[in-house]
């Protein structure tokens, strides 16, 4: 009986189990006597294991094949969210067996996508093998003791380019290193209080890390820094940039344009509804990316509050106080009386006065009253005109008209200069503007402030002729703001125009569209802009000299001028431009901002053969663009030969993938403008 229960229980029952069934079965002997009959008993087992049993040997592995990775347990931490489940990732390389360590409060697929990254960026490479554990994040199943492969997990792996193997299924000894790194971990790093926080936990690990790969390992005798060195000539190169699932947790825009996280809710750009984003946080900040780039940044919140950004909605956020909506004439008249009306209104309504409807008709009567009859006004649209249109000298009947006091007054006077007291619009004005009052320092000093330049410049003149010509309050205000915004648009456009950075000034109008194959309704349509309004790609093929930079330059001032923002790139700039991004750390800022303008034009794409760093930078700009942003490209290499440029087949299928979709692409063909040009200068000899 003895020795079948330790075979069946692989030697671990003790003798106190045991004594309770050997004296049902009429065992008479001490408690002492049979402690030394079960020891002997597991001595026989283990005896038998040893010949007939699980037969263990070192596990070898060669420099740069494998990477053992799990989790481990490491207590809780306090967030702004509450106490949550603090976990850590550990990965050991079999060879050098240089370890990693990061921390996270969950175990989900996104958290071990995180931290499987970090581990790659540590070593400064990815192992061919990489050696999981069987969480549901790693296999969804298993079908004949083999492992069903998360399709997160082979995506991940297809990205990073390692091959993903599993230990066998509830099987802690089959883990050997990976096991151990993590009960070493617990011990040695892990403090008996826990952390205060998860930048603090991160900080501790990675200090960790530091010390024990730097001390000599018990079983190689060697430090695992100096035998990482000679490892990572044999490591896959990293990729270019971080996967989006490994970026941190995803969530899913909701329709008010915001994401969910910790039980508190972030906004994010209103143009993102619907699609899935990544949420990274520390212990005070939370980062929100969308494949690869930052979108929002916010404080860490409490549970139950949220973090609203109005540059993140199209619309001003609500101010609970409504436009007023004037509908009947009465109404359209009295709101233009005075400033003060809609005060008035406002505030007798809020007090509940009756009759409201004819009070308003008793105040037009008044006004009327007042202003009695007078003679025809001008439109303040036209007044303006006259303004700013050129006068040489002042009309000689409206001189003769003035009174002889007013001559007399005028022959007074001191002489002045030619340019003495005459405002910037002076000797382009009617008679009656032109000696117009300054205006007061105070008000002139308030427009500076406020930057509103061309009100400042015509309020002078347009104040004198209102007074004259009995304009209506409403009518100058509004031929000051519409002269305003005319004046700021048209600065808007220069400064626009200037930040394209266009080589030459090309222009729909100089297009020849006669000595060009493409045909009049392709131009027309590219002329609407409708592709841009769509968020389109555009791409002008064909070969040198047929107009594919001249029309691309055109379409952009096309579209500057209707109000979009433009950057216009050659193709060898865009890519010494994403080279200085990648050495300061900056690509991801700098396609952010490219990403702010409507329309990006690529010129000259094809000329210059690309490395595998350029061409990797050019696909992560083109899908942060993708189905966002318009891309325009010229080029002269067809789409069959575009492995010319690029380093490889797969580049460039993944490049073309995106930018023919929802792309208009039109062929140019014909003789060179520039070599017609130039045969028409040369003259025979």
């Amino acid at each position: 009986m003895i020795a079948e229960r330790v075979e069946q229980t692989g030697g671990r029952v003790t003798a106190r189990r045991l004594m309770r069934l050997v004296r049902a079965a009429g065992y008479k002997g001490s408690e002492r006597s049979l402690r030394r009959a079960v020891a002997d008993a597991k001595e026989a087992w283990r005896a038998k294991q040893a010949l007939e049993g699980r037969v263990y040997r070192p596990w070898v592995s060669g420099p740069g094949e494998w990477m053992l990775c799990d989790w481990g347990a490491a207590g809780t931490v306090e967030t702004a969210a509450g106490p949550r489940k603090l976990s850590f990732f550990s990965g050991v390389l079999g060879w050098s067996r240089f370890r990693t360590v990061s921390f996270s409060c969950s175990e989900r697929f996104g958290a071990l996508a995180v931290g499987l990254a970090h581990s790659f960026e540590q070593v400064g490479g990815v192992p061919g093998r990489v050696l999981f554990d069987n969480p549901k994040t790693v296999a969804t199943g298993h079908l004949a003791g083999v492992a069903v492969l998360n399709p997160d997990l082979v995506r991940l792996a297809a990205h990073y380019r390692f091959s993903p193997r599993t230990t066998e299924r509830q099987d802690p000894e089959s883990k050997g290193k990976i096991e151990a790194v993590v009960r070493f971990t617990k011990s040695d790093l892990i403090p008996y209080e826990g952390f205060g926080s998860l930048d603090a936990a991160n900080q501790a690990g990675a200090a960790w890390c530091r010390e024990v790969n730097a001390e000599i390992h018990y079983e190689t005798r060697a430090r695992p820094a100096e035998r990482l060195e000679v490892e990572r000539p044999l490591f896959g190169s990293l990729p270019a940039a971080r996967p989006a699932v490994a970026c941190g947790e995803q969530r899913k825009v909701d329709r008010l344009a915001t994401v969910r996280f910790c039980s508190a809710r972030y906004s994010v750009p209103h143009r993102l509804v619907g699609q899935t984003v990544q949420v990274q946080a520390s212990d005070s900040d939370v980062v929100i990316m969308h494949r690869g780039v930052p979108i929002a940044e916010h404080a860490l919140l409490a549970p139950g509050e949220a973090s609203i950004a109005d540059a993140h909605y199209a619309t001003p956020a609500p101010t609970g106080v409504r436009a007023l909506r004037p509908r009947t004439p009465s109404e359209h008249a009295f709101l233009a009386l005075v400033a003060e009306a809609e005060d008035y209104l406002r505030a007798a309504a809020a007090a509940g006065t009756a009759r409201l409807h004819d009070r308003l008709e008793e105040a037009l009567s008044l006004a009327r009253a007042r202003r009695g009859p007078g003679p025809r006004r001008a439109r303040p649209r036209d007044h303006v005109r006259t303004l700013r249109a050129r006068r040489p000298r002042i009309d000689r009947r409206r001189a003769q008209s003035r009174t002889a006091g007013e001559r007399r007054r005028r022959r007074a006077a001191p002489a002045r200069g030619p340019a003495e007291g005459r405002g910037p619009l002076a000797g382009r004005l009617p008679a009656h503007t032109a000696m117009s009052a300054a205006l007061d320092p105070e008000l002139e000093a308030g427009l500076r402030r406020l930057r509103l330049r061309a009100i400042r410049e015509l309020a002078p003149e347009l104040l004198q002729t209102a007074k004259t010509q009995r304009w209506a309050p409403h009518e100058l205000l509004a031929t000051l703001v519409r002269e305003e915004i005319a004046s700021r648009e048209a600065s808007n456009e220069r400064a626009r125009l200037k930040a394209a950075g266009f080589p030459a000034p090309k222009t729909l109008e100089g297009f020849d569209l006669k000595a060009s194959s493409l045909p009049r309704a392709t131009f027309e349509f590219l002329a609407s802009l409708e592709w841009l309004q769509r968020k389109d790609n555009l791409c002008l093929a064909g070969p040198a000299g047929v107009g594919k930079s001249h029309l691309a330059q055109a379409l952009g001032r096309a579209a500057i001028t209707a109000g979009r923002k433009v950057r216009f790139f050659a193709a060898d700039q865009l890519i010494e431009a994403l080279y200085r991004g990648l050495a300061d750390n900056t690509v991801g800022k700098l396609i952010e901002r490219l990403l702010r303008h409507d329309l990006i034009v690529i010129d000259d794409l094809g000329f210059t053969a690309l490395d595998r760093v350029a061409a990797d930078h050019l696909f992560r700009f083109i899908a942060a663009a993708y189905e966002q942003r318009s891309i325009a490209i010229t080029t002269n290499v067809d789409f069959e030969r575009w492995t010319q440029f690029l380093p490889d087949a797969a580049t460039a299928t993944a490049i073309l993938d995106r930018l023919l979709h929802h792309c208009h692409v039109i062929t140019l063909d014909g003789e060179s403008y520039r070599l017609r040009e130039a045969r028409q200068v040369i003259t025979p000899a």
